[in-house]
């Protein structure tokens, strides 16, 4: 133990002054309470590290107490390897505590050859093991059967062990043999054995003897009590007293003590019964006689049957002639009590299996007919899940367990339906899960004394397949400018064999009209900064802050953003919304006839074939789906995957893949071009099942992301050959400059910046100029440069698309004009009288303002005078 700080724990022992404490270094240890200071901390709290705590450097080793008292002894490190919590030196005579066992005064890992060891501490002699006394019954742990003979210490392999292990008996009360055949172990002391959980079955493991009564009284269990119990008793041969079974509701059968043999008899119920069958609300049977060839012998005492609604008088009779015990009477065996609620004399019910769909499923059955005073209620239809064969023995109308058995009751002459005795019956059985297994019966409902009816044998059937659940966590990765990596997981509910999965997609066309309606120069897509002076050389309007990549109406008030690539948005169709919607961010379609149509379920994967997989789609319902507004450039040609733009990329298109698959990568898109994705799943379908609305029932509804594909680097390049400056006049000081707009850009083309400068003089401020791009077509791709001086420029453009903004071309040079002067008579004359006109002009709008000022002071004196209103 190092002098760390430690974590102290306050659990003191009234009779000794020590302390258990408790650090991150040393085991659980003892230390003197006298000693500690006083400022312990009574919870357990953080101390300081470790580096904070001051050693002890007057001590061993740096152990102390606190700063008066060191710790005595070696460093734990320096003790032999078989001591335990700190030793007074070197050897193993010098440990503290044994790690192993203590022999002779030292610690050691073995006894030695003539020595057993005992509770592993200690090492004792064959003839001190056999002196130990055993342990006393009263002081064993509840439920346990073992008599104290089994508890006798008996010195076997090395160690001193009450009783013998598995595999082995004890002989003459003094040593471990193996056994002949099975082992006999005997259970009990001579009096009544009760087990009446299921912790105490576990005590009857192995016996084979019951040395007094056992009596058996299961309040509960799980729907494997009977597994258990057959696993545990199955070695019980014989029992010395009487057996008891009573209120033992999991308890459908005794056969879990299928290798019984003997009921001796010795101790009595009441001093008259051997065999006592009490209140068991599931007994049906009691042993299954063909597989018992030793029989049951009593040999003393008789049988007390009662209050076991289930078990039929004939297990009973079948019981006493195996027995060979005389004639009971009906105080022993009751025959008002016992299978008052069971179908004893079963008279044989066809039933059939007329109509099975994926919710329910119709049977039929013929009426019985009764003769005489018997009365027939109805019916009870059993039912469960069963995807392996079952048994009417863990049959329990009010049972707990999930997995118990359902009843439908079919009442006769009721209001609801009124049966003819000599028809047949329908019902209905519904509310199933589809593509599941069920187990059914038929059993007549009578009045409680009837010892006729019905139950027939289990059958199965398996309900037909439906429409999956929609693929969870569907996820579209943007790969790079041309590629989608999906993914997803496999639907929650298959309702049948999955096969495939389909993924579709089409290009959303970024809208034109936003772009045309707002001028992006004046209302820039994000919030204004304020101006910040350029220093000379520095370009008078720097590249803008990246778009905003909005893809919604502004009157929808949304806001669908792809700067993040893992942004979701994940729509499930439920079914009778099928129709033609406005799907996110403004795109109308919808998918169902696409995904439905017969092609995708071809054998290939992959993307299936064009024409067969287009051939139904476009009706009234898929034309919106696949409906893209065609882009400036874009012409539209087939083939065999989709159809794609004249750039080799798709526009829609249907890829399948194999159910055994959780992802797929679609290629060749659009560079920074927002696709619109669904995703299904689609099952087998069953024998003969009809086509008609199949796509209803066959594939999930879908899931739906959009997601937009990384930008295309250099895409938004203006070509510097297609930029031409030129000053039409020589009089003009205006320049005309021209260029072609990027081929591919990523996304729409928002604006163009033009920047030209002086290079005729140092450090010239540049002069940025912002044209929209509805502007530059209006205007016929041209943009003025107007009053530029003379001098020498040069001139750059680039485009900003919704990515943002690309290069600028390289610099096209040219010289601006001082502008010449025509002194022609015609032309003096016109100036001449364009000069006279501006002036004349100005003396008449000179005029009309003091007309102006005149009228308006003296109203203003008429208002003042007249109250202070004014009369128009």
């Amino acid at each position: 133990m190092s002098a760390s700080c430690l974590k102290v724990s306050l659990d003191v022992s009234p009779k000794r002054n020590t302390i258990a404490r408790r650090n991150a270094i040393a085991q659980y240890v003892s230390i003197l309470f006298e000693s500690v200071p006083r400022c312990v901390l009574q919870k357990e709290r953080d101390c300081p590290k470790e580096r904070e705590c001051p050693e002890c450097q007057q001590c061993a080793g740096g152990l102390c107490w606190n700063n008066l008292h060191c710790q005595n002894g070696a460093v734990e490190d320096d003790c032999h390897e078989t001591c335990l919590g700190g030793c007074t030196g070197p050897g193993p005579q010098d440990c503290l505590v044994c790690k192993d066992i203590f022999v002779d005064g030292a610690c050691t890992t073995s006894c030695p050859p003539n020595r057993f060891e005992y509770m592993g501490r200690r090492c004792v002699t064959s003839q001190q093991c056999r002196s130990i006394p055993p342990s006393d019954i009263n002081q064993l742990k509840e439920c346990e059967m073992e008599s104290s003979k089994m508890k006798k210490w008996i010195p076997f392999a090395g160690r001193c062990t009450q009783g013998c292990p598995s595999g082995y008996q004890i002989l003459d009360d003094t040593e471990c043999v193996p056994c002949v055949g099975h082992c006999h172990k005997f259970c009990g002391e001579g009096g009544v054995l009760d087990v009446s959980s299921v912790a105490c079955i576990q005590s009857l493991r192995e016996c084979t003897y019951i040395n007094g009564s056992l009596s058996i009284q299961l309040g509960a269990g799980g729907p494997t009590i009977m597994e258990e119990l057959e696993e545990i008793s199955v070695n019980i041969e014989e029992i010395d007293g009487f057996l008891k079974i009573s209120r033992s509701f999991p308890l459908v059968s005794l056969n879990f003590l299928k290798n019984l043999k003997v009921i001796h008899g010795n101790q009595l119920e009441g001093n008259k019964s051997a065999l006592i069958v009490w209140d068991n609300p599931k007994l049906e049977r009691l042993w299954l006689w063909d597989n018992m060839s030793q029989g049951l012998e009593i040999r003393n005492g008789r049988l007390l049957f009662h209050d076991n609604p289930r078990l039929c008088m004939s297990e009973v009779d079948k019981l006493q002639n195996i027995t060979g015990l005389s004639n009971y009477t009906n105080v022993e065996v009751a025959r008002e009590s016992n299978g008052d609620r069971a179908i004893c004399n079963s008279i044989s019910l066809n039933v059939t299996l007329s109509i099975v769909n994926s919710t329910s499923v119709l049977i039929q059955w013929s009426n019985l007919e009764y003769s005489g005073k018997q009365t027939l209620l109805g019916y009870k239809v059993h039912y469960k899940e069963a995807p392996t064969n079952v048994s009417v023995d863990d049959l329990d109308e009010e049972s707990c367990w999930g997995d118990n058995w359902k009843v439908n009751y079919i009442m006769i002459n009721s209001d609801l339906q009124d049966v003819n005795r000599s028809s047949e019956t329908l019902h209905v059985i519904g509310s199933l899960k589809a593509y599941t297994r069920y187990a059914y019966f038929v059993e007549s409902y009578t009045m409680a004394w009837e010892i006729e009816g019905v139950q027939t044998p289990i059958q199965y059937f398996t309900t037909h397949p439906y429409r999956p659940y929609i693929p969870r966590k569907f996820k579209v990765h943007p790969k790079s400018s041309s590629e989608f990596i999906l993914s997803w997981e496999p639907p929650l509910i298959n309702n049948g064999r999955l096969t495939h999965y389909i993924v579709a997609g089409k290009f959303c066309a970024d809208s034109e009209s936003s772009v045309v309606e707002r001028d992006f120069c004046e209302q820039t897509t994000s919030p204004s900064k304020p101006k910040v002076t350029p220093p000379p050389n520095t370009l008078v309007g720097s590249p803008p802050p990246p778009v905003n990549k909005t893809c919604c109406a502004a009157e929808e008030k949304r806001i669908c953003t792809h700067d993040d690539d893992n942004q979701q948005f994940n729509f499930i169709f439920q079914e009778g919304t099928a129709k033609p919607d406005k799907e996110l961010c403004g795109q109308p379609s919808t998918l169902y006839s696409v995904l439905y149509s017969n092609g995708l379920f071809a054998d290939e994967g992959g993307i299936e074939n064009y024409q067969t997989m287009y051939g139904a789609m476009f009706n009234n319902e898929s034309e919106d789906f696949f409906k893209v507004e065609n882009p400036i450039g874009f012409n539209y040609t087939h083939n065999t995957t989709g159809i794609k733009a004249a750039g080799g990329t798709y526009i829609y298109f249907i890829q399948r893949v194999n159910a055994n698959s959780l992802s797929t990568t679609l290629t060749d898109l659009r560079h920074f071009s927002e696709y619109s994705l669904k995703i299904v799943a689609c099952r087998a379908p069953y024998e003969n099942e009809p086509d008609d609305n199949w796509f209803r029932v066959r594939c999930s509804p879908a899931g739906l992301k959009h997601a937009r594909t990384r930008s295309l680097y250099g895409a938004d390049d203006i070509n510097s050959t297609t930029v031409v400056v030129d000053i039409p006049e020589k009089w003009s000081t205006s320049v005309r400059v021209t260029w072609e707009p990027p081929l591919n850009p990523n996304g729409l083309v928002l604006n163009y910046d033009v920047v030209y400068r002086r290079t005729d003089i140092e450090h010239h401020v540049p002069i940025k100029l912002c044209v929209s791009r509805d502007r530059f077509e209006g205007l016929g791709r041209w943009v003025w440069l107007r009053n530029v001086p003379p001098g020498d420029y040069e001139v750059r453009v680039r485009a900003i698309s919704l990515y943002g903004s690309g290069g600028f071309t390289s610099p096209i040079y040219f010289k601006s004009r001082r502008p010449e002067f025509d002194s022609t008579p015609s032309n003096l004359i016109i100036a001449f009288s364009c000069i006279g006109a501006l002036l004349a002009f100005g003396a008449f709008d000179l005029r009309a303002q003091e007309d102006e000022l005149i009228q308006l002071l003296t109203n203003s004196d008429t208002s003042s005078s007249s109250g202070g209103y004014f009369q128009p």
